[in-house]
């Protein structure tokens, strides 16, 4: 009976070893995948970090030629406006900037830039932008001393400009050849006209003659003495040209 009952026991504490491993074992892979799951959602969350500031930093960067953009738009209108003397560009360049919601008056525009293309145009003489220039609130502060004296200068300058006498006399003389030019022209329509006339005419009597010499050939008379004069002072005209 005891060895029985040790057997018994045995197969007992046997029985619980087995079912405590299974349990141990069952925790330790539940604790491990707890783990792997741990670090799977902090590489994770670190691939959003670095995709989010790479997303950020996109963003910045696009913001950034956006506005350089806008400030490029800005300087083509303004020298676009003093080269051809085009005043509605230069109102534009004030207003192309939609990152200013106030406008970029001329008082804030850079003052190298501007003082350069501005002498372009007074060496080409481009008043309507000077004068544009003049309109604007501080216009002074933003252009050179000499600059601002050359703008003056031009503008005074533009109400006291006369053409030259050599010019006017050119102009009256070309004038003049082109008024004889059309005369001969229209001396020569009219008589290429009174020619064209003249030679209807002639068609038609030499028809008329073709048609009467005809008729005379199958022994008929039917030239009129009137029309007959008229043949004869052709065939006159006829000998004395040959």
């Amino acid at each position: 009976m005891e060895e029985q009952k040790n057997e018994l026991e045995n197969e007992l504490s046997a029985l619980q070893e087995s079912v405590v491993f299974s349990q141990c074992d069952k925790v330790e892979r539940r604790s491990m995948f707890l783990i792997w799951q741990n670090y799977v959602i902090m590489a994770l969350m670190i691939c959003v970090y670095f995709e989010s500031s790479a997303i950020s930093r996109l963003n910045s960067e696009n913001d950034r030629l956006f506005q350089k953009n806008q400030e490029h738009a800005e300087t083509k209108e303004a020298v676009l406006g003093f080269i051809f003397n085009a005043p509605y560009k230069l109102k534009s360049a004030t207003r192309s900037n939609r990152l200013r919601p106030d406008g970029f008056p001329f008082s804030d525009w850079n003052p190298g830039l501007t003082t350069k293309v501005v002498m372009v145009a007074v060496k080409a003489g481009n008043m309507r932008s000077l004068e544009w220039v003049t309109r604007q609130p501080n216009w002074e502060s933003v252009l050179s001393e000499e600059a601002v004296s050359a703008v003056r200068a031009a503008i005074e300058n533009k109400h006291h400009e006369t053409l030259p006498t050599e010019s006017i006399a050119e102009l009256k003389e070309e004038l003049r050849i082109k008024t004889d030019e059309a005369a001969q022209l229209s001396e020569c329509r009219a008589y290429l006209k009174n020619e064209l006339s003249n030679a209807i005419s002639r068609e038609a009597l030499l028809k008329e003659l073709l048609w009467d010499s005809a008729k005379m050939l199958e022994g008929e008379k039917i030239i009129p003495i009137a029309d007959r004069d008229l043949v004869d002072r052709d065939n006159k005209d006829l000998a004395n040209s040959k």
